[in-house]
């Protein structure tokens, strides 16, 4: 409660204090200071056009989603390598950082033998360190990080790196990266002051035991649970769920009652693939490419080990519905060009 007076006047004001779990925003990548190539075994040089590479913000579609993009093209003609993009950047000294983004391979042509994503950290010194790498073979978004917490206070140049993959086979090799950021390492303890009162995002989920991430993996079986009102399952109206960017299949039918605000359960079991590609901090999509009318919320996953204990992540609360202007559904407005995105918090070590 908030209480103000001068003389005899008064107002007392309630107020509330939300603390939560975050990936705390630590700014964007720095100040572009070169691109380039290198051919294998050879010398890194400015892009040469006789080689035919490429690196340049535009946008690309990656599984029929398109996104803003920095794009890219290894050297193809005259010789293979790879091509690479160089940001400077002064990282937070009270903070450990890491770098967060969206990979892909642009739809259309040949699959190949994939595209290496790379990111490596130049020292001032000019020692020069892989961080984070993934050879990637799918029309199809991915998911990459890179730990730059041991560069903590320091100035580095980032280089973002796309190369052929192990046959040096540069068959539409189009590198797509998008949504980079940087962020927090690991979530943090973050407080908001509000005028209304405000609920959790995130919960508890049922099953109190605890497990590392390995074990999660691992897991022998794993469901997605979460609530919806006026979500079908049949033609036209089919969304998708995606987890990490891995298809998990198409969402059950959860209708509930639309006039009596009613929600109801759902579950959708996570495939190898989604287990695989697990995080402490993970990415719930749901596509809606028929425009269905619907709200969703509760989500959470149950995971079931190979000892026969049982786990679940937190919940994440919020409510979501398409299109913003559907009457019977509370929660965050989507409009139906984008997919409904939220965070889902594994419970692993």
């Amino acid at each position: 409660m908030l209480k103000l007076s001068a003389g005899e006047l008064g107002m007392n004001r309630p107020l509330w204090l939300k603390t939560e779990r975050e990936l705390v925003p630590l700014g964007g990548l720095g100040e572009h200071v070169a691109t380039g190539q290198c051919l294998r075994g050879g010398k890194e040089t400015p892009i040469q056009p006789a080689n035919r590479t490429q690196v340049l913000h535009t946008e690309r579609a990656c599984g029929g989603v398109e996104k803003p993009c920095l794009f890219m093209h290894p050297p193809y003609a005259g010789g293979v390598g790879y091509a690479f993009a160089a940001y400077r950047l002064a990282l937070p000294a009270g903070a450990k950082a890491a770098l967060r983004c969206s990979i892909g391979k642009a739809d259309g042509g040949d699959r190949g033998d994939g595209i290496a994503f790379k990111v490596a950290v130049v020292a001032a010194d000019g020692k020069e360190t892989l961080v984070a790498q993934r050879q990637w073979t799918e029309f199809a978004w991915g998911t990459l990080e890179a730990d730059l917490s041991p560069w903590a206070g320091k100035e580095v140049t980032l280089k973002l790196i796309a190369d052929v993959g192990p046959a040096d086979d540069s068959s539409a090799d189009w590198a797509c990266w998008a949504d980079l950021r940087l962020e927090s390492l690991t979530p943090q303890l973050r407080t908001t002051l509000h005028e209304r009162a405000v609920s959790l995002r995130r919960r508890p989920g049922p099953h109190a035991a605890k497990a590392s991430l390995d074990e999660l993996r691992k897991a022998r079986r794993a469901v997605l649970h979460f609530e919806g009102i006026g979500l079908q399952n049949g033609p036209p109206y089919v969304s998708q769920a995606l987890l990490n960017q891995v298809p998990l299949g198409d969402l059950p039918s959860a209708g509930g009652d639309e006039r009596k605000g009613v929600w109801t359960g759902g579950q959708l079991p996570l495939p190898p693939a989604a287990l695989a590609e697990l995080k402490v901090w993970n990415t719930l999509a749901i596509r809606n490419p028929g425009r269905d009318n619907f709200a969703v919320r509760n989500f959470w996953v149950e995971f079931e080990l190979s000892d026969g204990r049982k786990v679940s992540s937190e919940i994440t609360t919020p409510a979501y519905r398409q299109p913003p202007a559907w009457p019977h559904g509370e929660g965050t407005g989507v409009p139906f060009e984008r997919d409904i995105e939220l965070e889902i918090v594994a419970c692993g070590n």
